[in-house]
């Protein structure tokens, strides 16, 4: 699972994490789901202050606000 941060002045808080081989993810109504031949687990985001997207073979979780608290807050989330 490889991390990196986007380089967009407008982003520079969002986090990307890839989504390995064999592994689905899908997020809707507040629910984030990832499936892989373990099972699957399912977290809800409803309390979170993030944007979560799912872009290809990443999943982009950007902070709503920019201060370290919220580069904090996203970095719990991966």
């Amino acid at each position: 699972m490889g991390l990196s941060t986007s380089e967009n002045s407008n982003e520079e808080l969002a986090i990307e994490v890839d989504i390995p081989s064999g592994v689905t993810a899908d997020f809707g109504d507040n629910m984030l789901s990832i499936q892989g031949k373990l099972g699957t687990i399912k977290k809800d985001i409803t309390k979170l202050p993030v944007d979560i997207m799912i872009k290809g073979n990443r999943v982009v979780i950007r902070p709503y606000g920019s201060r370290k608290k919220d580069r904090a807050i996203s970095n719990t989330c991966k």
